[in-house]
């Protein structure tokens, strides 16, 4: 298409398909233009040499040896058997593709340095930035292993002429890159670098091999390709000729001949091509006049901001490469010191707390201090219609705790507490932690095996439990284990006693609970008052409780969302609600009591909270006005059921944390408005809560950049109080991918 757009001014746009041309050709076909434009504006004839024929290369390649080339590909590809993942902003859809472009240009300083360190030693400025490319891809997908799409140049020196032939000449190949370990031979980022430099002189002997027959040998299954990233060395200026031979895996235009040049006032400017390929990320270096860096992406599925952070990773990885060529390559870092600061600081790290280690701001005494307060107000409700004030709860977990004691509970005596949803459960809990004791709860749904198996393995001396089930509990314990019932501490006209000083710490035991054992043999996970009380002093700022508020008592006694559900609303003078057994088999059930019961505050599994907005929206019902507040745990809450949430113009806490950190470890607040931007309802864990410290590391532990997979790692502020386990938890990738990332 010529288009006129001034007197003597003309623009031509110029498109063909690939298969016709690569970018050798260009400028040799351009050339030619000129030149007949050139002598056809002066009236002038002009014959052009004939260029050496595009057939001479094909019975080039037709004498090449495919059984050499199939064995080197498949010793160089062996234990490679799926493409090197991608780390999307979101996941494919059928919307089609909308492209984007972001470039980066190297400081000239960096790019001076780059060849002056290419040149040194004797390899090319396209083996470093392949390595880069290599590096980042391996740590954005938390992989040692890496193959992405090069394009070489095809044309072989060795057949006559090719430097003239017009046609399709480039080759798209895998190349392999593997990252060694700090200890391993070769591990400095020089050795490493003249290894691949070594390995794409090796590969030039085998660029005429087809892409479909590398990945037949490969043994790819199905349709899959050897990789979904690729990377092209662009080397082929249209303006001027180069200085240099073209780099291996690159193009360099052919210099222009002076005979028959284009007629003196003929100029071209602005010149520059576009071209668009089906891979998830592109990445086109361009060498001179300095190293320009750009990316090529799918708008669909990367944000721009995410490829614009590739592109200063990209940057940091050249310069630490040219700056510490003896360091390991495992040293080297992709993150500028902003971003450090933001993942390993104001990311990573909760509020500060004080250390709570006196026994007056423990639970026993803070306990005390709200029952005074709260008097009669209401301290527990039951499904039933039983409610307990504060006075009561006061009064009976005092002459419970008293009974305790005089079976030698303290700090450091642990007690297995049997009980169904009452309020005895929260009597027995309250006098536990008020004997000085730590509890471990037992949910008698639970079959006999396995209440055994914890009585057996905590070795607790005593257990409480409610007459109903006393016998039970009592052939389940070892021999030799009390058993105190509940109700026997009630009635008497006499007041309860008053408790004597408890020697109480912060770092005594509070309490035990079991995990699942789905990983192996369950354990008994021990964690401090102190660590208990900070972490219910943050689900109260969390939850803005007060006084005025009803929290559901919803997860089973034996899990750890017992202590975000009960001890948070007692320190905050909250009533605790306690459902009937049945909650769980009826959605319509779940509304009747947070309806009767004005709850205000619950939280609830992700799945079951889920199946319930279906259920009211199938209805066209809505949640019961008194609720102003659901956490969501377990599992990433589904986005579709997030919007409905928003709609109903009601606010979510997502929870996430481990039974070995003290419940709760991270926090994500999802507000009552309705969100703009759909994809902020595929949420993250969120941030740290106070006293807490969250990472997520590869497997060399350094931080991971936004965005990318990795392994969750969890401590904890010195002082705080703690988990009796190791001061760094971490939870394995493979479990829940969807949680780990910021």
């Amino acid at each position: 298409l010529l288009a006129q757009v001034a007197e003597n001014s003309y623009q031509l746009v110029w498109s063909f398909h690939q298969i016709l041309l690569d970018g050798w050709s260009l400028p040799l076909v351009f050339e030619e233009f000129q030149r007949l434009y050139g002598a056809a504006r002066e009236g002038q004839t002009l014959e052009l040499p004939q260029a050496p024929p595009f057939r001479n290369y094909i019975e080039w390649l037709e004498r090449q040896d495919l059984a050499a080339a199939k064995v080197w590909w498949k010793e160089w590809l062996e234990g490679f058997d799926e493409p090197t993942p991608v780390v999307f902003d979101r996941p494919e859809s059928d919307q089609g593709r909308e492209y984007g472009e972001r470039e980066g240009i190297m400081p000239r300083s960096l790019h001076e340095r780059l060849q002056g360190f290419a040149r040194r030693h004797r390899m090319t400025v396209n083996t470093v930035v392949q390595a880069s490319w290599a590096l980042l891809l391996a740590r954005y997908a938390n992989v040692d292993d890496v193959v992405f799409g090069v394009t070489v140049s095809g044309r072989p020196p060795e057949l006559d002429g090719v430097e003239d032939m017009v046609g399709l000449f480039i080759n798209t190949l895998p190349t392999r890159v593997r990252m060694p370990r700090a200890q391993e031979e070769g591990s400095s980022v020089l050795e490493w670098l003249q290894a691949q430099q070594a390995k794409q002189l090796e590969l030039r002997g085998f660029e005429f091999t087809p892409l479909a027959q590398v990945q037949r040998w490969a043994g790819m299954a199905g349709g899959d390709g050897l990789f979904d990233t690729f990377m092209v060395f662009q080397n082929y200026p249209l303006d001027e000729a180069p200085e240099e031979a073209p780099e291996e895996g690159g193009e360099a235009a052919p210099e222009a001949g002076a005979e028959g040049a284009p007629a003196e006032g003929v100029t071209s400017a602005d010149t520059g091509t576009e071209e668009r390929s089906n891979f998830a990320l592109t990445l086109v270096a361009y060498p001179e006049p300095v190293l320009t860096l750009d990316i090529e992406y799918n708008r669909q599925r990367h944000d721009d901001s995410t490829v614009e952070r590739m592109l200063r990773h990209l940057q940091q990885l050249l310069d630490g490469m040219v700056a510490r060529s003896e360091a390991p390559v495992s040293s080297l870092s992709l993150l500028t010191a902003p971003e450090r600061q933001q993942l390993e600081v104001e990311w990573a790290t909760g509020e500060p707390v004080k250390p709570t280690l006196a026994a007056s701001r423990l639970f026993p005494a803070r306990f005390a201090a709200v029952a005074e307060e709260q008097g009669d107000a209401a301290a527990v409700r039951s499904h039933d219609g039983t409610s307990w004030s504060y006075r009561e709860l006061d009064e009976r977990s005092r002459s419970l705790a008293t009974a305790l004691q005089e079976q030698s509970v303290g700090p450091e005596v642990l007690v297995a507490l049997a009980a169904e949803r009452s309020p005895e459960l929260v009597c027995g809990l309250v006098a536990i932690l008020r004997a000085g004791g730590a509890y471990l709860p037992l949910d008698p749904e639970y079959p006999d095996d396995r209440l055994q198996t914890m009585l057996t393995d905590s070795a607790a001396p005593v257990v409480l439990t409610t007459a109903r089930l006393a016998p039970r509990l009592g052939q389940l314990a070892p021999e030799g284990t009390t058993v105190v019932v509940v109700e026997s501490a009630f009635g008497g006209e006499d007041p309860a006693p008053e408790l004597p000083a408890l020697e109480l710490d912060g770092e005594s035991l509070a309490y035990v609970i079991y995990t699942s054992g789905s990983t192996g043999v369950p354990k008994g996970v021990a964690v401090s008052h102190a660590a208990m009380v900070i972490y219910a002093d943050e689900m109260v700022h969390q939850l803005e409780l007060s006084a005025e508020d009803r929290v559901l008592q919803f997860a089973s006694i034996s899990f750890d969302v017992v202590v975000e559900e009960v001890i948070p609303a007692l320190l905050a003078g909250a009533s605790v609600v306690l459902p009937g057994r049945d909650l769980l088999l009826s959605a319509e059930q779940l509304e009747s009591v947070v309806a009767e019961q004005g709850v205000t505050v619950m939280e609830l599994p992700a799945v079951y909270w889920q199946e319930w907005v279906r259920d009211l929206e199938e209805r066209e019902m809505r949640p019961p006005e008194s609720l102003r507040l659901v956490m969501l745990g377990t599992q990433k809450p589904s986005p579709e059921r997030l919007a409905t949430w928003q709609a109903w113009e009601l606010p979510a806490l997502y929870v996430f944390g481990l039974t070995e950190t003290t419940v709760t470890n991270t926090v994500h607040f999802v507000p009552a408005s309705v969100s703009e931007d759909p994809s902020a309802l595929d949420l993250p864990i969120g941030r740290p809560i106070a006293g807490q410290q969250v990472y997520v590391l590869n497997a060399l532990g350094q931080p991971m950049p936004v965005g990318a997979p990795g392994e969750l790692f969890i401590g904890h502020e010195a002082g705080r109080g703690q988990a009796r386990t190791p001061q760094i938890a971490s939870s394995d990738p493979g479990a829940a991918d969807e949680q780990l990332s910021w």
